[in-house]
């Protein structure tokens, strides 16, 4: 049996965990930490398992549970996309979230992802920019009107997990939290994300955030 266990941990990170249980216990095999999102992150639980099967997913070999009280029709699709069954775990810690903000209209828009540190100054264009920046090096989050840096080990945890060259994987976990708020429907990864291959599986997941991905400058 594999969980996948998501809650908000100390001083407000936001923690998801994929576990394996061997002998009556439940060993770790990643966890992604996400500094404190800032309020325009959208938490709710559905979209947050979206995320941890994007970054989790590819690991996944044996029936799941999780902590996420994820609806029905998101259990059904995620097993047909994955190939496991899915089971909520209600009664262990059960992990409530809910929407900071009411769903803005979806616009056919663009968040630009970078794992660089850019200057966050007023620009003339109108293009959002989300840094993903590692926690061993930096710390919070910040939010202007246009651009969010945001502090997480995503990408590294996308690396150890998956191997050199899938950081990408960690860049649009994160990525996926902040869209609905933004009216983003596709992420630019930009030239200092590896590209790779996204298989059917990551493809489907990023259909059911309403998201496309692809790479560029």
């Amino acid at each position: 049996m594999t969980r996948i266990e998501c809650a908000v941990a100390t001083h407000g990170n936001l923690s998801m965990k994929l576990l394996t249980e061997q002998d009556g216990r439940a060993l770790p095999v990643g966890e992604v930490l996400l500094s404190r999102p800032p309020r325009i992150a959208l938490l709710d639980p559905d979209r947050i398992f979206w995320s941890s099967l994007m970054m989790f997913g590819p690991r996944l070999d044996s029936p799941v549970s999780t902590n996420l009280v994820i609806s029905e029709d998101t259990r059904s699709v995620a097993e047909q996309i994955w190939g496991q069954p899915f089971t909520v775990a209600e009664n262990e810690g059960s992990a409530v979230f809910s929407p900071t903000q009411e769903l803005l209209p979806e616009t056919a828009r663009v968040l630009e992802v970078t794992t660089r540190s850019l200057s966050m100054e007023r620009r003339e264009t109108n293009d959002s920019v989300l840094q993903v920046l590692p926690l061993d090096q930096f710390n919070g989050t910040l939010a202007t009107l246009f651009d969010i840096a945001v502090t997480t080990n995503a990408v590294m945890e996308a690396r150890r997990l998956h191997g050199e060259g899938s950081e990408a994987l960690g860049a649009i976990a994160i990525a996926s939290c902040f869209t609905p708020a933004l009216q983003m429907t596709h992420l630019n990864l930009r030239d200092d994300v590896p590209v790779i291959d996204f298989d059917d599986r990551i493809e489907s997941t990023l259909k059911q955030l309403n998201l496309t991905a692809g790479f560029g400058q």
